[in-house]
């Protein structure tokens, strides 16, 4: 909100960027120090953690925007504060847990099957992160002018690479019957990711200008668009089925804590053929195994 309100109202626009980038590097703080000083199993890592390097180059293209926007004219407690370089804090963070959570939860995707269609979702996070890296780094160059020149080298269009490759990777979980409709809220991370896709992806086309780009724009925009509205039409409908707030059935650890969910995977079905057996076997004495 501030990025977009910036543009009419530079002190709110800033003051709502402020707001946000705070409160966001404070929830990292929290959130890494709870998995530095607490027992954690593996069997809590989500690609949905990824979420908190998103926010934080979020925030590094607000402070680089305002850094772009008004240099040293902006209302800085008399130009003590070098948006530039607070960009940069940001960033930095970003790609240490960009980086890191990225490689175990990889490690985890290849190991372990996602038990539950809620839980794997979230791997669409990993199309977020990438493309976020990309509008980030331009924020947090020295100037405008670079920034524009910055956009031609080699790790801005590697980074929107990777993210074409996620995106690819990503979109052949539907094809092969990976990814289902989740039926409450976590669904909305797939239109939230597309969009920051498209977003790079317009920006890559305007620093390229190339004809090429102009049509990934134009798709991945298209794409994005589509997806918020199919998942804003889900959304909908809950609320008006009075499902949207309501816990879903079969949700709790035994949903994605492996060792419990194979165990009664495994003997649930055992017992209802036992069960069944018992029914055949009593039936002439009018007797009811289940009671």
């Amino acid at each position: 909100i501030g990025l977009c309100y910036i543009q009419r109202n530079h002190v709110g626009g800033m003051t709502l960027i402020w707001i946000g980038a705070i409160g966001q590097m404070l929830l990292t703080v929290f959130k890494v120090s709870d998995w530095v000083y607490r027992r954690w199993s593996e069997d809590w890592e989500s690609p949905v953690l990824m979420m908190i390097p998103v926010g934080n180059f979020i925030a590094a293209i607000g402070f680089g925007t305002i850094h772009q926007e008004y240099g040293h004219s902006a209302p800085n407690f008399k130009n003590d504060i070098q948006y530039n370089q607070l960009g940069r804090l940001w960033f930095g963070v970003a790609m240490l847990f960009a980086l890191v959570l990225f490689t175990i939860t990889l490690r985890r995707t290849f190991h372990d099957s996602k038990v539950d269609n809620r839980h794997r979702v979230g791997l669409w996070v990993w199309l977020a992160t990438a493309a976020a890296v990309g509008p980030a780094y331009l924020s947090v160059y020295q100037s405008a002018a670079g920034a524009v020149a910055a956009g031609t080298d080699v790790f801005y269009q590697s980074m929107w690479g990777i993210a074409l490759f996620f995106f690819t990777i990503l979109s052949m979980g539907y094809v092969r019957g990976f990814f289902s409709y989740t039926n409450d809220l976590s669904m909305w991370i797939v239109p939230f990711s597309l969009a920051v896709f498209a977003i790079n992806t317009i920006q890559y086309y305007r620093l390229a200008t190339d004809g090429l780009f102009l049509g990934l724009a134009i798709i991945t925009g298209a794409v994005a668009c589509a997806s918020q509205a199919v998942t804003a039409a889900h959304t909908l409908y809950m609320f008006a089925d009075g499902t949207l707030w309501v816990p879903k059935a079969k949700w709790g650890p035994l949903s994605f804590l492996k060792l419990t969910h194979e165990a009664f995977r495994f003997y649930l079905p055992q017992l209802e053929a036992r069960i069944g057996e018992l029914n055949a076997l009593t039936q002439a004495n009018g007797t009811d195994a289940k009671t």
